[in-house]
């Protein structure tokens, strides 16, 4: 075991041992420190600022043993909270195993003990505890290291500071010090540290469709008004009829434009049928980003080139009702990414 009681905050460092860190350590070697009176006061301690209520109401110990309920939060989930409460509990949660082990040897200062004490006498009984400091453990470091597996440059990272070998001391005590040199690595290397997007969803393929439907809307409609312009200099209507001496350019020029919202529509549709398919309401934060153009995308050309389908007379039935699904599967996808990327008030 190295010699620290309790570090935090975590990933500010590029290391716990460096000298610019000295105060953000509790040391076993040197109990009676500002630092460790600061993190272990009788009330806003390193424990405390994890819980909005009584420690007997937190339970702790508890919250850490599993993913689910040490990175969520029903006080901070609703657009209500900044993401610190979480940012708390995660620190607290990487040095309970630590302060258990410590106390239970006897280790421990007196006033760092009762502080301790306060959320630890909620935990599991003796026979129950290695079970748990090792769920603790595993919850702390298990995420680090599956996201950094799967970031975009992860070869230096996984290798070299954030694979489990790395994260923890033994089966029951994480390193802090390696969960902080790995959250420094994940908080300084920008996109690097996150993960490639769902091609299938966001590819450039799909981004590149998209583009060209929407650049195509946009010449069909400069022909249109071109075509328009001509046929009202020549004071012949500006939209077909049924008359043999209608320009045939013109119509096709329309049915150009017909088959393109077609395409339109059962192109969008589909992907947003995939985006709701992929678990929309847990989809990782990178397609939540790049699906709300898609889902604009998806409303904004179409409903232009529907417009303009009424307009020239050429829209049917079997078009509105094809227009109309694909509006009503975009609107949903469109406000449920965006609910997910909603701010807290100012």
């Amino acid at each position: 075991m190295n010699d620290f009681i309790a570090c935090g905050p975590l990933g500010n460092f590029t290391s716990l041992s460096s000298p610019v860190s000295s105060d953000a350590c509790c040391r076993l070697s040197d109990q009676n420190s500002t630092t460790c009176r600061r993190m272990f006061a009788p009330r806003g301690g390193i424990l405390d600022r994890a819980c909005l209520v009584s420690p007997e109401e937190c339970r702790l110990f508890n919250r850490c043993r599993t993913p689910a309920t040490l990175y969520t939060s029903a006080e901070q989930n609703n657009q209500m909270g900044d993401g610190s409460l979480l940012v708390a509990r995660y620190t607290a949660c990487a040095n309970i195993p630590g302060l258990a082990t410590l106390s239970s040897q006897g280790l421990l200062a007196p006033y760092i003990y009762q502080a301790a004490q306060k959320h630890l006498q909620f935990g599991p009984d003796e026979p129950e505890l290695q079970y748990a400091l090792q769920q603790i453990t595993l919850s702390v470091t298990d995420c680090l290291s599956s996201t950094c597996r799967s970031a975009r440059r992860n070869s230096d990272c996984y290798d070299h500071v954030c694979s489990p070998v790395d994260l923890i001391s033994n089966r029951t005590l994480p390193d802090v010090g390696g969960i902080n040199d790995c959250l420094f690595n994940f908080c300084s290397a920008g996109t690097d540290a996150l993960p490639w997007a769902d091609a299938d969803i966001v590819g450039i393929g799909v981004f590149s469709s998209y583009v060209m439907q929407c650049v195509l809307v946009v010449i069909l409609w400069a022909g249109l008004a071109v075509f328009s312009f001509c046929r009202a200099r020549r004071g012949w209507p500006d939209r077909p009829s049924k008359a043999p001496s209608v320009d045939n350019h013109f119509t096709s020029w329309i049915d150009l434009l017909l088959e393109l919202h077609k395409a339109q529509c059962y192109f969008g549709g589909t992907l947003m049928i995939a985006v709701i398919a992929s678990n929309i309401l847990d989809i990782d934060f990178v397609i939540t980003f790049l699906a709300i153009p898609l889902a604009t995308n998806s409303i904004l050309p179409v409903i232009f080139t529907y417009f303009l389908l009424v307009y020239y007379q050429t829209s049917s039935p079997a078009i509105t009702l094809l227009t109309a699904v694909d509006y009503v599967l975009s609107s949903v996808v469109y406000w449920i990414l965006y609910s997910e990327l909603q701010l807290p008030p100012a």
